[in-house]
């Protein structure tokens, strides 16, 4: 009887693509990949299929289709490594899409930082009518 694991092959797939790919792109001569992160695989259940999700620090959304056509451009070299590496009999087709995750992230903090309430200004207010030192 074959010993069941906890997760499904897809999830392990994706683990593997993930190491498998950034470890590639490390080695990548390419200087528009230079600062690239890898931050998530997607591996449709049919195996066919893999959405390699990238994250740049410091680049607006614009230089995003660039990287993503510098990774669309690389793309049989990172599948040759994965078929050396994975020993699989079919190679998942990679498409590739910005991770809007830390961004959205990063600006949600922002407007945290720079929340101001009308209540905050109103107390503020109140206390300096009434000559009370404000801290």
């Amino acid at each position: 009887m074959p010993r069941r694991r906890g997760y499904d092959r897809s999830a392990r797939l994706s683990g593997l693509l993930l190491e498998i790919i950034a470890e590639k792109l490390e080695t990548t001569d390419d200087p528009e990949l230079s600062l690239v992160t890898i931050t998530g695989v997607d591996v449709d259940s049919d195996l066919n299929r893999a959405v390699v999700y990238f994250a740049t620090m410091g680049r607006d959304l614009a230089e995003d289709a660039g990287i993503q056509e510098a990774l669309t451009d690389h793309r049989h070299e990172l599948r040759r490594a994965i078929a050396s590496q994975a020993h699989l009999r079919n190679i998942p087709d990679l498409v590739f899409r910005p991770d809007q995750g830390l961004r959205h992230g990063a600006h949600i903090e922002e407007v945290l930082r720079n929340l101001h309430t009308p209540e905050d200004n109103r107390t503020s207010e109140d206390n300096d009518r009434h000559g009370k030192a404000v801290s």
